[in-house]
């Protein structure tokens, strides 16, 4: 886990960057960044998104809630980091 004191955004993409390359195929060879679309065009489904909050979780030592679970956060990194961010 990355102490929060240390947390930011740049950290935040990079960590979930690596996490979504090595987890789904659709990005591999991929330069995934804070804008990159994670939604568009089912690269991610919905069991992917229950990893990808489960990651964040453990990684980053937060808890989500059923309320997190809306498209607009799963938009791009940048998105995600600023939910990780105010959870933190």
């Amino acid at each position: 886990m990355t102490d929060t004191t240390t947390l930011s955004k740049d950290v935040i993409v990079k960590d979930t960057a690596d996490f979504i390359k090595e987890r789904f195929p659709a990005f591999n060879g991929v330069d995934v960044d804070g804008e990159t679309p994670l939604l568009d065009n089912g690269e991610i489904d919905s069991l992917g998104i229950l990893d990808l909050m489960n990651f964040l979780e453990e990684r980053f030592g937060i808890e989500m809630t059923d309320d997190d679970f809306l498209p607009d956060y799963f938009e791009s990194l940048s998105t995600l980091s600023e939910l990780v961010l105010s959870k933190a």
